[in-house]
């Protein structure tokens, strides 16, 4: 069922661990201000740190934005003194409202140095929370330009056993799009308990038609007694992810979740769709940040943790080396009836003990699965059962480029076909391959960020 559809009329404040009382919840809404805001313009200018707190206070009070543009002038430091509140996503007058309108940051930065108030709010299967510097952005929602520099040391997420938590460096959860965004730092994300939490560099949960394009995360995540991390997206589900990049390190340790919802990777910790023919793409996309986990994880990948459903894998590539007691992949920990195309692995995938893994997909959920085609690998480092190894030195030539260029090009009408579904007007275009600057390096794209 659709998370929209279900929201129930409940509001559940769920104070941080900080120990957020009701008198300082207050003295965090005096900061806010809400002096800009005029119902019959459309564009609006922000500056302050309370302007943004103002942002926040008008969603939670049912204020969509929908149809309006939200623009950052500067840098805005969030105080560490207060609680930061994240825009949307909260029931507010017994309503859901999440952000719908645009908020362009224009290439500016929002220093987050505060803790996160979480808020719960009540669906018919369980209480979630959305955290980020957005909560939650509606299906007409779009954040873009928008640098976001996370210096919060430690997030405790959650404080039941039936808590869902999205935290993302842009978004906790997102039905619209998040283009042209960075996000730099260090965050570490610690479960209270049996809860599923997704955790991740730009958002937390993409749902059915969202986009996340030209996005790159720079921080490192460490994650404990979490079900999801991952650089881009925690957990993908009918969106699209294109043009992203992640160099932040990732660990994940001591996971919860059930049966399978224990996942890291490079791009997308989990990525897939509710049901078949609900479709979802993820192309163009590198990782290159270091991923460890523990024996407690299902799966992890350099592109991806595990896939699921009808989607497609698309002209990506993982330069980052992982280390795990799991299942692992140099492109996805677990394959499961999806196409996975045009994709190369140049790192080391290995248990702690340093015995070798799978080059490009560490299982199969079906033993007659085809789980990759046009598949690449270092055969120095590696090795695997499906794909083709090669040289160090080849991994990062001519040859292979001009290889990964000509099936880029034969993919790109079929993936247009693929993705039945409008994405707002969005649809990836297949991008072509260079060898890298550095002899011994990796390919990389023509317009690479």
């Amino acid at each position: 069922m659709n998370r929209l559809h279900c929201i129930i009329l409940t509001l559940v404040i769920c104070l941080a661990s900080a120990g957020v009382t009701a008198a300082q919840t207050t003295s965090i809404w005096d900061l806010d201000d809400t002096s800009w805001y005029d119902e019959d313009e459309s564009v609006f200018i922000l500056s302050t740190e309370e302007q943004l707190r103002g942002l926040s206070s008008l969603t939670f009070n049912g204020y969509s934005f929908k149809g309006k543009t939200i623009r950052l002038a500067n840098d805005v430091a969030i105080n560490s003194e207060h609680s930061w509140t994240p825009i949307g996503a909260y029931p507010a007058e017994y309503e859901f409202c999440p952000f719908q309108g645009t908020f362009d940051g224009q290439g500016h930065s929002i220093v987050l140095q505060s803790e996160f108030m979480q808020l719960q709010y009540r669906m018919d299967n369980g209480s979630y929370c959305d955290l980020g510097i957005f909560g939650h952005i509606g299906i007409y929602g779009k954040v873009m330009n928008l640098h976001v520099d996370i210096q919060t040391p430690k997030v405790a997420l959650g404080d039941d056993a039936a808590q869902t938590v999205s935290l993302g460096g842009i978004a906790g959860s997102s039905f619209g799009h998040i283009q042209n965004c960075t996000v730099s730092g260090k965050l570490v994300a610690a479960g209270q308990g049996y809860n599923f939490t997704r955790v991740a560099g730009i958002l937390g949960e993409g749902f059915e038609e969202s986009v996340v394009a030209d996005c790159v995360n720079n921080m490192d995540i460490r994650g404990i007694r979490v079900s999801y991390v991952a650089g881009i997206v925690g957990r993908g589900t009918g969106m699209v992810i294109d043009r992203c990049i992640n160099n932040g390190n990732l660990e994940l340790t001591d996971a919860r979740g059930d049966g399978s919802g224990k996942l890291a990777g490079g791009i997308a910790g989990r990525f897939g769709a509710y049901s078949y023919g609900e479709a979802g793409a993820l192309t163009n996309c590198i990782n290159s940040g270091k991923i460890i986990t523990d024996a407690t994880l299902y799966s992890c990948g350099g592109i991806t943790g595990s896939n699921m459903g009808d989607i497609m894998i698309v002209n990506c590539g993982n330069c980052g080396d992982i280390t795990s007691d799991s299942d692992a992949g140099g492109i996805s920990g677990l394959a499961n009836h999806l196409d996975i195309c045009n994709c190369w692995n140049i790192s080391r995938v290995m248990y702690s003990n340093g015995v070798e893994q799978e080059a490009l997909v560490g299982s199969i959920m079906f033993a007659d699965d085809k789980p990759i085609e046009s598949g690449y690998f270092c055969q120095e480092l590696c090795k695997s059962a499906w794909g083709k190894g090669m040289s160090h030195s080849e991994m990062n030539s001519t040859k292979l480029t001009q290889r990964l260029n000509r099936r880029a090009q034969e993919l790109t009408g079929i993936v247009t076909r693929y993705l039945e579904r409008d994405y707002g007007a969005y649809t990836p275009t297949v991008r072509t391959w260079v060898p890298g600057p550095d002899s011994g390096g990796h390919p990389v794209f023509t317009s690479s960020r």
